[in-house]
């Protein structure tokens, strides 16, 4: 959806046509009082200010405010636990890669967004014993919040064994994220979705997700 005219878009215009009136009352004002023969300086103002011709400030225009990333129409769902399989393992219907696509609004103000997956991630960043494990990233350009911004991202599939995988999208602005480690800074700034996985189980396998359909998490947008 391509971005719609902002108001402050065309105000230069608005701010030409009130300077352009206001040049020409003033300037019909002053031929009026210098044909006059009885004109003085404080009839000159006077005239000027009962005739509206008084000049006022342009008015202060603010930059949009950066709004949190909001998510929608994730696939594939989060709300059921999604089965892949390599093709080591399953050669007749795995993949190499497990395609991710999201739609993504917000007010950036010249802040790029980025998108960034992880394993096991628990939003506590901080905590020494978190086995939470960078995956890859997406750089978005900056925009404003009526644009859709679509975020497609892949996650490779591994050649491991059979098991259930917690994989969290995390989306937030790029001055969020801390540089060595893709955490985010402040969590006030982040939208999450967190789908789990049954990995490298086309049947034979007997694995137990510890979720059941339905309770996958969401933050920060909808589903």
């Amino acid at each position: 959806m391509s971005a719609k005219v902002r108001s402050f878009e065309q105000s230069p215009l608005t701010l030409m046509s009130g300077g352009a009136t206001a040049r020409a009352c003033f300037a019909s004002q002053v031929n009026y009082l210098v044909r006059s023969s009885h004109s003085w300086p404080s009839m000159v103002v006077l005239a000027l200010a009962t005739a509206g011709c008084i000049y006022q400030d342009p008015p202060d225009w603010e930059a949009p405010k950066k709004t949190r990333p909001q998510l929608s129409d994730p696939v594939p769902s989060p709300m059921q636990i999604t089965p892949v399989s390599n093709t080591v393992v399953d050669p007749s219907k795995g993949t190499a890669s497990l395609a991710i696509h999201v739609i993504e609004h917000s007010e950036d103000n010249g802040d790029g967004i980025r998108a960034i997956t992880f394993i096991d991630y628990t939003g506590n960043t901080k905590d020494p014993n978190s086995d939470v494990v960078f995956q890859n990233i997406l750089e978005v350009d900056p925009s404003t919040y009526d644009v859709e911004k679509d975020l497609n991202l892949d996650w490779r599939v591994p050649t491991g064994l059979a098991e259930c995988i917690p994989l969290t999208l995390i989306v937030t602005h790029a001055s969020n994220v801390d540089r060595s480690s893709h955490f985010p800074i402040d969590n006030s700034d982040v939208a999450s979705i967190t789908w789990w996985l049954s990995v490298n189980n086309p049947g034979q396998t007997e694995i137990t997700c510890p979720v059941t359909t339905g309770s996958a998490a969401t933050t920060g947008g909808s589903s």
